[in-house]
């Protein structure tokens, strides 16, 4: 169960809501998943854009990062596991919250049905249903594996950390993200279902496809690929959404790794969405006066073949 707890949150990475950039679009700092950041009066680390899925061809990118975790002193995550399982009964209460009315009829009976549907042949059933708030229905609904699932891409990372003993820690904390996912709570629940069954019907491989793009470490098409699912839905509540969930944290996440590489040589391993288009944490981080430099995974650190810096890049 504190797995399951932890998974939850990890699945804060949902398309609800859509950036003003068009999918055709390529966002700036995209070219790789794993950067190298330097500051002239500081550390030098790195980034590494996580996805919160279990899929093995996800999880065999995280032994790339053997030689960048061992040239630093300490990693960072976006959320602690051991944090995570810790405050279970906090996040406990507000995922089963025996206050709100059963989704069934908050949803209305027919939509209640379509989700079912979607979701009984994983092991999601009436009963079950019915407790969950709609913003964990609906991410379901797009990766219902996860429920499944025996590890993650982000608890990888923290292992593989462990196993080279280095210190590990949350760069956000589980009040920070159980925020977040109190917002996501007070979003219209019947369109958030509507846009995630839509999209599907749609799109039925649209989650393999993400995942796939990913494995292949393909952050624009991991990109594009999302902003076609945040179309679906109530637009306004999205981009809002999109604000609090995304662009804020993008703030808060640059201000601390500023913050920590100016003591500390450190890894930082993050949602991947978070990474890339102005406002994201590159971006930011360049803004901040740091180079950041893509890195193929497996690459060695001291290997200075490659793109090169990538201070004041422009944008677009």
């Amino acid at each position: 169960m504190k797995r399951l707890l932890a998974a939850l949150l990890l699945l804060l990475v949902v398309p609800v809501a859509a950036p003003a950039q068009s999918p055709e679009e390529v966002p700036a700092y995209s070219e790789s998943l794993l950067w190298r950041l330097s500051h002239p009066d500081g550390n030098d680390g790195y980034l590494f854009g996580t996805m919160h899925v279990g899929d093995p061809r996800a999880i065999a990118l995280v032994d790339g990062l053997r030689g960048p975790i061992a040239e630093v002193e300490v990693v960072y995550t976006e959320l602690s596991f051991t944090e995570a399982q810790e405050m279970s009964g906090e996040m406990m209460a507000l995922i089963f919250d025996a206050s709100r009315p059963p989704l069934d009829q908050v949803l209305g009976e027919a939509l209640f049905a379509r989700l079912l549907a979607a979701l009984e042949p994983h092991g999601i059933n009436a009963a079950a249903l019915r407790n969950m708030p709609a913003w964990l229905a609906g991410t379901l609904a797009f990766y219902p594996d996860q429920m499944s699932a025996s590890t993650f891409v982000d608890v990888e990372v923290e292992a593989l950390a462990r196993e080279l003993d280095r210190p590990v820690f949350g760069l956000e904390t589980v009040a920070e993200q159980l925020a977040v996912l109190r917002e996501l709570g007070e979003a219209e629940p019947v369109a958030m279902v509507e846009g995630a069954l839509d999209y599907l019907a749609d799109h039925p491989d649209a989650a393999a496809q993400l995942t796939e793009a990913y494995a292949a470490g393909d952050l624009p098409l991991v990109w594009t690929l999302a902003l076609g699912a945040m179309a679906y839905g109530n637009v306004a509540e999205n981009e809002a959404l999109m604000q609090s969930a995304l662009y804020d944290r993008n703030v808060v996440m640059a201000e601390r790794i500023v913050s920590i590489m100016a003591r500390r040589e450190a890894l930082f391993a993050i949602g991947a969405a978070h990474l890339p288009d102005d406002g994201g944490v590159l971006d930011l981080l360049v803004e901040q006066g740091f180079t950041v430099e893509p890195v193929p995974l497996g690459r060695l650190a001291g290997d200075d073949e490659g793109d090169g810096g990538m201070s004041g890049r422009p944008k677009g």
